[in-house]
């Protein structure tokens, strides 16, 4: 079987999704510093999130059919790679973690309300 890429093409598609992967995920968590302490833009941080899982998940399909196929390492590698790590970190984060922050910063909000009301 031939490969999909060359040896070149597969330095610089990891380069480039590596690179792309890692400031979503920065950008992820920037904003969830900066928006979830104030109680703003949960759903601009749950797209976010669930942009992060849906390109994890994407890579790990194109992984496991470059491997069924046959393709030499390089080429399946970034799809598993890049999918194992980022699909189950954004979704965990998305369903698990992020809800928790902002259940906790509402509680801080009503607190603070309640302290200045007394």
């Amino acid at each position: 079987m031939t490969p999909w890429f060359t040896d070149q093409e597969v330095g610089w598609a990891g380069a480039i999704v590596g690179t792309s992967v890692g400031m979503l995920g920065g950008l992820y968590g920037c904003l969830c510093g900066l928006l979830i302490p104030k109680v703003k833009a949960r759903r601009l941080i749950e797209f976010v999130g669930w942009t992060g899982a849906s390109i994890g998940g994407v890579a790990l399909m194109f992984g496991f059919i470059a491997l069924a196929k046959g393709q030499p390492f390089g080429v399946w590698w970034i799809g598993l790679n890049t999918g194992i790590v980022t699909a189950p970190l954004f979704t965990v984060f998305n369903l698990w973690l992020i809800p928790k922050l902002y259940a906790q910063a509402e509680a801080r909000k009503l607190d603070a309300a309640q302290i200045r009301a007394s």
